[in-house]
């Protein structure tokens, strides 16, 4: 994904369903996810999330970069 702060790694969510089945909504209409993976602090979900593109990088380079453009 990309932001503000430029790329990073998204973990897994899924919606969260109500009992008929239909997925849940905030007041503003948003689908509600539950995290499917949680890190303790955001210094090592960013980590994670650095290490990731690193090896993406490295794997495939230039991939991310040309995305961007």
């Amino acid at each position: 994904m990309t932001g503000s702060r430029g790329l990073w790694v998204a973990m897994p969510v899924q919606k969260q369903i109500d009992r008929e089945g239909r997925p849940r909504r905030e007041i503003n209409g948003k689908s509600v996810y539950d995290p499917i993976i949680e890190f303790r602090d955001r210094a090592t979900a960013d980590r994670f999330s650095a290490t990731i593109l690193d090896l993406i990088r490295t794997a495939q380079p230039g991939v991310l970069d040309d995305e961007l453009r």
